[in-house]
């Protein structure tokens, strides 16, 4: 019993012995068989989808967005408003393509081969086309709008769209067997070999490799050690359009003209110091077919150019929701508007023109954005300033919701805030047309969005008489009259009323009591003209616009230019 047991016992131990060998082996070969399948590059080629053409832009993939007809090559409108222009606009049912840039608004319809830059007849060598119910236009035209070219590769259906505003990096490939890899790592499939001396775009760096693109259009990674990096071909130099941004040399002073039907009579306008831009109210939308009501008067444009003030003639939508929709939402009635207003400038010749759209569906706000847009350029290149009038930020949807003031911004030459209503002729409760504190936040919310030498801050130059009249049921009926200065003072005199200054709204105000009424006035006069001109000046702005004259003092000119100028 004691041999067996020694036997059993040695081979115990060598058994014991013999299992971390086999263990340690083990790990020895997984260890290996992983190393060799991790360094070991890929063998593997990657499968490229050929079956459709693809665009390469910027290092990206655009499956579906370019296509072959009539031996021309197309882009889709949806590629360019994501990539090129997001403002290309597309009307469906009219199948209008509408390009605008800073010179030129440019205007293609389905299956014409006419194009019409500025409303001249351009004969283009492809039409727009719709394929699969998706627009396309061809890609020839786009390079003559925007600073790109592009090259085609039969073999892989691709086609490289390059920005000439940007620059290239270059590399040669320095050997043979050279692998263009899916992902930057030596297992990743194959998309092709690279030979010895071949030229690629670098595009990026990242983990040891560079994302490359080959002459045949196949982007993918490869080592930077097998790529020699040989320069940098500098971008073009893409010359900026000519386009009409020439502020005239000093801020601009403008008041508007309030017209019905006939103009004042020059003779009967006093001095109008300091002033050097009058709007008149003198265009009007009349009919859904985009026709214009025409109130201008030639006497009062002579009158305004010997008195060295601009004209810029204004434009009104007549606050009238359904109508500005019909108008705006066409491509055709927007152009057709867009026409009478450059052709009433050059028989009337206006400097410029105002837009005042009020009162709108919200669901037109982009149509609004895009009329300007299409209106601009066309301006500019008659030697005309745009500028339109916004409310300050609101939840109102049909008042203040309407502007994209940031859009806007970016288009127009002025823009002109509209601070003043903040109790509004139908208020509930009476209280300042603007107080001053009230005026500034809005401002600074506007300021938030477009360049402060674009913004025009506008100056109430009337008031409100407000009643507050005591019902039988103990309630009080607000109601509310609009005064010029001189008429609000004289009927504060009539009534033998104090006027005291009221700290919170930052103006002088009133108040009296007659036959169980009670009448309340916040004034508007040199002081509280001159407090906001002030603001004008702390934020740096474009100028001013004070609507309107001839409900002003004759002292208010003065005071206006004096404040606009201060040091």
């Amino acid at each position: 019993m004691e041999v067996n047991y020694r036997a059993t016992n040695t081979a115990n131990t060598t058994r014991k012995k013999f299992v971390p060998f086999i263990l340690i082996l083990a790990i020895a070969l997984l260890t290996f068989s992983i190393s060799f399948w991790y360094f070991y590059p890929s063998m593997q080629t990657a499968t490229l989808n050929t079956d459709q053409w693809t665009i390469i832009y910027k290092g990206t993939l655009y499956p579906g967005q370019t296509a072959m007809a009539d031996n021309s090559l197309y882009v889709s409108i949806s590629f360019i408003q994501s990539q090129l222009d997001p403002e290309i606009y597309w009307d469906e049912e009219e199948q209008t393509a509408v390009i605008t840039t800073k010179d030129k608004r440019i205007s293609l319809k389905t299956d014409q081969l006419t194009a019409y830059i500025n409303q001249n007849p351009v004969n283009i060598a492809a039409p727009v086309m719709i394929i699969e119910e998706v627009p396309f236009l061809p890609i020839d035209l786009l390079t003559q709008i925007y600073s790109i070219d592009y090259n085609i590769t039969d073999s892989y259906k691709r086609v490289v769209i390059h920005n000439r505003a940007e620059p290239i990096a270059t590399g040669t490939v320095l050997m043979d067997k050279s692998f263009l890899r899916s992902q930057p790592a030596y297992r990743s499939p194959r998309l092709a070999n690279l030979s010895k001396d071949q030229q690629v775009v670098i595009l990026k760096e990242k983990i040891g490799y560079y994302l490359v693109r080959t002459e045949e259009g196949l982007i993918g990674y490869i080592n930077k050690n097998e790529v020699e990096f040989t320069g940098i071909k500098p971008a073009e130099n893409v010359p900026e359009p000519n386009y009409w941004w020439r502020p005239m040399g000093q801020k601009i002073n403008l008041t508007w003209e309030y017209v019905n039907k006939q103009t004042a009579n020059p003779a009967n306008i006093g001095p109008l110091p300091g002033v050097n831009v009058v709007s008149p109210t003198w265009f009007h939308l009349k009919d859904e077919e985009g026709n214009l009501e025409n109130n201008a008067d030639l006497r009062y444009v002579n009158w305004a150019h010997e008195n060295d003030m601009q004209v810029w003639a204004l434009i009104t939508n007549r606050f009238d929701r359904d109508l500005t929709h019909a108008v705006l939402s066409s491509t055709e009635t927007r152009f057709r508007v867009i026409n009478q207003l450059l052709v009433f400038a050059e028989l009337y010749n206006l400097n410029g023109i105002n837009i005042d759209f009020e009162n709108m569906h919200l669901k037109d706000r982009d149509y609004l954005t895009q009329f300007v847009r299409e209106l601009t350029p066309l301006a500019h290149e008659q030697g005309l300033s745009i500028s339109i009038d916004v409310t300050i930020r609101s939840n109102s949807e049909n008042w203040s919701m309407i502007y994209d003031r940031k859009a806007l911004g970016q288009i127009v030459d002025y823009m002109a805030v509209m601070t003043y209503d903040e109790h509004w002729a139908a208020s509930p409760k009476a209280g300042s047309v603007a107080s001053l504190p009230w005026v500034e936040r809005g401002l600074v919310g506007i300021l938030e969005e477009v360049p402060r030498e674009k913004v025009l801050l506008g100056l109430p130059l009337y008031t409100r008489v407000w009643e507050e009249a005591s019902q039988p049921d103990g309630t009080v009926k607000v109601s509310s009259k609009a005064l010029s200065m001189q008429a609000a003072e004289a009927l504060i005199n009539e009534n033998n009323a104090v006027i005291i200054y009221d700290d919170q709204a930052q103006q002088d105000y009133s108040q009296w009591t007659k036959g169980g009424s009670t009448f309340k006035i916040w004034l508007e006069n040199d002081e509280s003209i001159g407090r906001r001109v002030t603001l004008a000046r702390k934020y740096n702005l474009g100028g001013v616009a004070s609507w309107r004259r001839g409900f002003e003092k004759p002292s208010i000119w003065n005071v206006i230019e004096t404040e606009l100028y201060r040091k």
